[in-house]
């Protein structure tokens, strides 16, 4: 991973790349028609190739001015975290003589249709031993909305792999 000094530096390099390669152009252009003469005999040329110049030069300062914006940005923003949140302890359904394996039915969304992907939540424990109810969400939550999120777990008997409950869940991303 890279700091956020590095990437604000990549963002000036990629700058100057992208000016040299139009103003160069631009510089080329105007550096063959001085050596060939021919603004002498069109001053309509010469006219047009300064305007295009000074137009040149105002937007390669605005996008200066823009990437040390965007620089300052990338420093001083804090970079995303895996923050891991939990639900509340949760109750699981079914019967408690064996083993059982959670599992959610899909993936959980907000009433606002975000949605949190099955594969960032976990189980905690990630399987319940004989007589065990109790279990928690852990949702890895970076960028996500402080919103609860819903879903279902699926509760498996763990050796034959046969559904012995459902449960309608939530967790509440802050």
């Amino acid at each position: 991973m890279s700091s956020p000094f590095a990437t604000a530096v990549d963002g000036f390099v990629d700058r100057a790349r992208h000016w040299t390669d139009v103003a160069g152009g631009h510089a080329r252009t105007v550096a063959s028609r001085v050596d060939d003469g021919s603004y002498g005999a069109d001053i309509d040329a010469l006219v047009g190739d300064a305007a295009k110049s000074v137009a040149l030069a105002a937007r390669g300062w605005a996008q200066l001015a823009s990437t040390f914006l965007d620089a300052a940005l990338k420093i001083t923003a804090p970079p995303a975290v895996d923050r891991l949140v939990r639900s509340d302890v949760l109750t699981a359904p079914g019967p408690t003589t064996r083993r059982r394996s959670l599992e959610l039915a899909g993936d959980m969304q907000t009433d606002f249709g975000h949605v949190l992907s099955m594969t960032l939540v976990e189980f905690c424990p990630a399987e319940l031993a004989p007589r065990a109810r109790r279990f928690q969400l852990v949702a890895h939550a970076t960028d996500l909305r402080g919103l609860p999120y819903f879903g279902e777990v699926i509760v498996r008997d763990a050796t034959t792999g046969r559904e012995v409950g459902r449960q309608q869940v939530g967790i509440q991303v802050a």
